[in-house]
């Protein structure tokens, strides 16, 4: 269908004055916005009008923003020497789940972030490192954090790789430091040799305290959730969602006003169109 066809629908949709809690957000998104999306960007490709250069958090040359690779990680790193290549996830992957980053080598960032838990703990709040109490907040997940400029519940940090400043030296969390997780990691010939695959300048200069942050977040930054059954529904897999889902959808969007502050279609505090803000609401 032609462009004009599609801005037509949309207009036939809204001219009929829907009710604000019974519109069908999810048919007016897979029929009308995403495809007009779409189209709009092979129009621009087609009269080759220049795409922007700037840095953003969306790709410009993306048919819409529930396109799986839409947007982009490395906008919310804190530089290039923190953009994401195999070798730094690879390193951080191991990273994540040693428990070699604690004081006694028995809790890793894993150990709140449990991949089978969706990457929290289950608990209502975080055990802390003695396991003589709980912590004040509990472990949110760590999946789409990427694309959030803020972290933790308070946004105290501004980046993943400096959120772990908070997470180390915690002495309730892992009751670290740089300096002693440093003096381990190069004991083992393992991981210098990761270290020098991720970051060749570690051969000469050592391995540093920011080496291991920009490894670690960049393992979390491939920790997206913009593949799931919902978005690929979106994209127009018809079969990916029951009647149920797509009802909760609207109701989400809709009456239960949850998507007034968990925003689609990252679901996190990312505020669109430009990503760029992170709502503490949300988070």
């Amino acid at each position: 269908r032609s462009l004009a066809e599609r801005i037509s629908e949309g207009q036939r949709l809204l001219s009929q004055r829907p009710a604000f809690r019974t519109f069908d957000r999810m048919q007016f998104l897979r029929s009308v916005l995403l495809p007009l999306s779409t189209g709009l960007s092979s129009l621009q490709k087609e009269l080759k009008i220049p795409l922007s250069k700037k840095a953003a958090a969306f790709f410009p040359n993306a048919a819409h923003v529930y396109e799986r690779d839409a947007l982009n990680r490395d906008y919310f790193s804190p530089g290039e020497e923190a953009y994401y290549t195999k070798e730094k996830a690879v390193l951080g992957r191991f990273l994540f789940f040693d428990p070699i980053l604690s004081d006694n080598n028995e809790r890793a960032c894993a150990s709140c972030h449990k991949p089978e838990l969706a990457f929290t703990d289950g608990n209502s709040k975080s055990i802390k490192f003695d396991r003589g109490g709980d912590l004040a907040r509990n472990a949110p997940t760590v999946i789409n954090s990427v694309f959030q400029k803020d972290q933790f519940w308070d946004l105290r940090a501004t980046s993943l790789e400096d959120q772990l400043d908070s997470v180390i030296n915690n002495a309730d969390e892992l009751h670290s430091s740089f300096e002693n997780v440093i003096d381990r990691i190069q004991s083992s010939d393992e991981y210098r040799q990761l270290f020098a695959a991720a970051f060749p300048e570690t051969k000469a200069s050592g391995i540093q305290r920011k080496h291991i942050k920009i490894a670690i977040a960049t393992y979390e930054r491939e920790l997206t959730g913009m593949n799931s059954r919902f978005d690929q529904y979106v994209r127009g897999e018809g079969a990916k969602m029951n009647a149920s889902e797509v009802n909760g959808f609207n109701l989400f969007m809709g009456k239960a006003k949850c998507g007034t502050c968990h925003y689609a279609p990252v679901f996190n505090g990312a505020l669109p169109p430009y990503f760029d803000f992170t709502d503490h609401r949300s988070i």
